[in-house]
């Protein structure tokens, strides 16, 4: 009997499940009897009785673990799990990570050391996978999966007689079995029947789209022309010209395809759906295949009805939330170029409309965007594979498996078991990047530089999600009187600004990583303007009105003088006792007020102005919100003396070695001799420009050798940003491109760290790391 392999995996984008999938089909080649799951679809109490368990994990965000690996990770750092609770098992690791993070594989090295700790013994050493690696996780894995296969065979020798199967190339190209069985339906009613389903659906769950239904079923008499792919197809092609609707039934009708795979995807892999689990608002989040036209026959007059009151759309009611299962066709309300007309890079600023979507969000979070492959990609794509577009098909669960298990399970209990019932143009459309034949996986920010690039062969490359964001031009639609629609959703991202309004914010955002800071400064302002509102509501202290007596001294003379005083006297008793009232009555409404001034909640305190650090090409051509800046750095929400620092890399004239030793050194011995009650900007101010250099927005100092970048603006800023880390309690948030700059950046906070607080290499690295374990340094960065 071949040996049981439990394989499990933590996946977020699906490399670690690609990983994993990959042991499952190698093993069962070599005569093991392999099971491939999902962290959180295995039942973890069985995890003491298995012998034999390879984990693939991933990296999420701050270090924290996939959503497919939470509950099974909570499980394992239970209290009250015994030291040896897996001593029967031996155990594999391997990690996918990206080392420009500052957590690096941090998932797959804590969940290492937990297995140990709970008694399981080590096969071999674990392996770390490296995005950043020429040629990819790859590099580790091919390499960790000899000797894990060494290693499993040492554990578990093959009985006697039995040979090791030789494997060659093709057998270890072999996919396996199809996870996915795929029925076309016959052209006429039972394809008609599919295409009403699919239009009431849509209508349902986007009600604010007038009209979609009928566009939804219009597509039937639209049959788009093939054509060859040119080596840049158009974008504008995406939306079309036959008016906002019809591009919006399209749009719909992929974005509802991509998002029913998803969901049956998650059920293949036998997790348990989150559309139908309640999320954080209490409202059910589910996107079957009839979901929405249940509940349309259901209540046929019913609409959403929401509007959205605030920024976020938090305050909107509709009858679901919106997401990843549900994608909300947002309205594009503006799209304009913000470099310079010639600038090599378009960087485009999008605004979109959430209306009553009831997306709720924090600054930082992530807009999350499905875009849609061109027509004519589509078109050509389908031609040479000889597929008709207006095909309707249905695909399902197939083969065995924890989805076929949970069919089995949802069939007993009289339930449904979700199914894609779609075009075969909009599954196309909608689930593939046909240019790159790959899985959809994009999530952008909404600061978008168009990726553009030529292929050794000349042939002009563009990014999916960029070039299609980038044509999208609502101002030509508004003039035809129609709508330009994109699906989108928010999801959580790394970026967390502190509750408390008084830690200052230090933000590094290069190039289109400032996207989200303009989001935090936002927030700031408007916290802001709350404690100014409330200062001017506080009650003013109202002061008694002192009435001092006029007190006389005469002489009696004659009997009408002593009449004369006597009635004088009773006037004066009057007056007094009058005066006596007021006062009374004064202090009773100055206690009054005292009890009001106490009943309300005191001022929030004034929110700390924040600092900037913003790197790009030129001033001229790339410096994204300049006007932003300068506006809120006058409304108190920058400082106003280092508020924003900029590193301009074409524009500021490179340093000769010499020249940036000394003006280094210079700017080390100005910050050793300043008082520790200096201004925060008189340290950095203090060196005089090298030669060569020039004079920073803030009056820093460009030095250093080569073209200047924001690492080196930090550095200049050391004695700021030690004091503001220090004693101020800052918080530190970088966002931007993965490839080098997060890690970079982290160097240059240690070097702070080390000249600025009297830190050696190693214990200045530890700083960093402990502003990361207090959540006060934070990264987002993307490829």
């Amino acid at each position: 009997m071949n040996a049981p392999l439990l394989v499990l995996y933590g996946s977020q984008t699906g490399n670690a499940q690609d990983v994993a999938e990959r042991i499952g089909r190698e093993a069962a080649l070599r005569l093991f009897s392999p099971r491939v799951l999902s962290m959180d679809s295995y039942d973890v109490s069985g995890l003491p009785t298995e012998q034999l368990v390879v984990c693939v994990a991933s990296t999420t965000g701050q270090g924290d673990p996939p959503d497919n690996m939470r509950r099974f990770w909570r499980f394992l750092l239970r209290r009250s799990l015994p030291p040896d609770s897996l001593a029967a098992g031996r155990y594999a690791v391997f990690g996918l990570g990206d080392s420009s993070y500052p957590n690096y594989n941090t998932m797959a090295k804590k969940l290492d050391r937990r297995l140990a700790g709970l008694g399981a013994r080590m096969l071999l050493e674990r392996g770390l996978g490296d995005d950043q690696h020429p040629n990819g996780y790859e590099a580790a894995l091919d390499p960790w999966l000899t000797r894990l296969w060494s290693a499993l065979r040492a554990a578990c020798p093959l009985p006697q007689g039995v040979p090791e199967p030789v494997l060659t190339e093709d057998d270890l190209l072999a996919l396996g079995p199809p996870k996915y069985r795929v029925t076309t339906l016959e052209p006429g009613p039972a394809a008609e029947a599919a295409e009403a389903a699919l239009a009431a659906r849509l209508q349902w769950e986007q009600p604010h789209v007038a009209g979609l239904a009928e566009a939804v079923l219009q597509r039937r008499q639209r049959r788009p022309s093939g054509g060859e792919q040119p080596d840049a197809v158009p974008q504008a092609a995406v939306q079309g010209s036959d008016g906002g609707l019809a591009a919006a039934a399209r749009l719909a009708e992929a974005a509802a395809a991509a998002a029913d795979f998803r969901r049956l995807a998650m059920y293949v892999q036998g997790v348990a759906d989150p559309a139908s689990e309640p999320t954080a608002a209490g409202a059910a989040a589910g996107s079957g295949a009839g979901t929405g036209l249940a509940a349309a026959q259901q209540h046929p007059d019913r609409t959403c009805d929401g509007a959205s009151t605030s920024g976020s759309g938090a305050a909107a009611r509709t009858p679901y939330s919106y997401g990843p299962w549900r994608p909300y066709l947002a309205r594009l309300a503006a799209n304009r170029r913000i470099t310079a007309a010639d600038h090599f890079q378009d960087t485009r600023h999008i605004e979109l409309d959430l209306g009553a979507s009831g997306l709720s969000y924090e600054p930082g979070d992530l807009v999350a965007v499905l875009p849609m492959t061109p027509e004519a990609v589509v078109d050509s794509f389908l031609e040479r594979l000889g597929l008709d577009g207006e095909a309707w098909v249905r695909v399902e669960a197939a083969g065995a498996g924890p989805g076929s298990q949970r069919q089995q399970q949802q069939q007993q209990a009289g339930r449904e078991p979700p199914a894609v019932v779609a075009r075969v143009r909009s599954l196309v459309q909608g689930c593939l990047d046909v240019g790159g034949a790959s899985p959809r996986r994009y999530f952008f920010q909404l600061l978008v530089a168009l990726v553009a690039y030529k292929t050794p062969l000349r042939r002009r490359k563009e990014g999916l999600c960029s070039a299609y964001l980038a044509a999208l031009d609502p101002t030509r639609a508004e003039a035809a009187g129609e709508e330009v629609r994109m699906a989108v959703w928010t999801e959580p991202g790394s970026l967390r600004m502190p509750r408390q309004p008084e830690a200052p914010l230090i933000l590094v955002g290069p190039g289109t990583g400032v996207a989200p800071f303009r989001a935090f400064l936002e927030e700031r302002q408007a916290a802001l303007l709350e404690h100014q509102r409330q200062q001017q509501q506080q009650p003013q202290q109202q002061q008694p009105n002192r009435q001092q007596p006029n007190g006389q001294q005469g002489q009696p003379a004659t009997a009408q003088d002593e009449a004369q005083a006597q009635a004088q006297a009773q006037a004066q008793a009057q007056a007094q006792a009058q005066a006596q009232a007021q006062a009374q009555a004064q202090a009773q409404a100055q206690a009054q007020a005292q009890a009001q001034a106490q009943a309300q909640p005191a001022p929030s305190a004034p929110p700390a102005p924040c600092t900037l650090f913003f790197g790009c090409r030129s001033r001229a051509a790339d410096f994204y919100f300049a006007d932003e800046w300068t506006a809120l750095a006058a409304a108190g929400v920058l400082h106003p003396t280092h508020g924003i620092i900029t590193a301009f890399s074409r524009d500021e004239p490179p340093v000769t070695a010499a020249a940036g030793a000394a003006a280094a050194g210079s700017a080390v011995a100005a910050a050793a001799a300043a008082p520790a009650s200096a201004p925060a900007s008189d340290t950095d101010a203090a060196a005089p420009p090298p030669p060569g250099g020039a004079v920073g927005a803030a009056g820093a100092v460009v030095s250093g050798v080569g073209r200047v970048y924001v690492t080196q603006r930090i550095r200049e800023h050391g004695g700021l940003l030690w004091r503001l880390l220090t004693e101020g309690g800052a918080h530190v948030f970088v966002s931007g491109s993965a490839k080098r700059m997060p890690a970079d950046v982290a160097a240059a906070f240690a070097d702070v760290a080390a000249a600025h607080g009297g830190l050696d290499a190693e214990a200045a690295a530890a700083f960093v790391r402990s502003l990361e374990a207090k959540g006060r340094y934070r990264v987002e960065a993307w490829s």
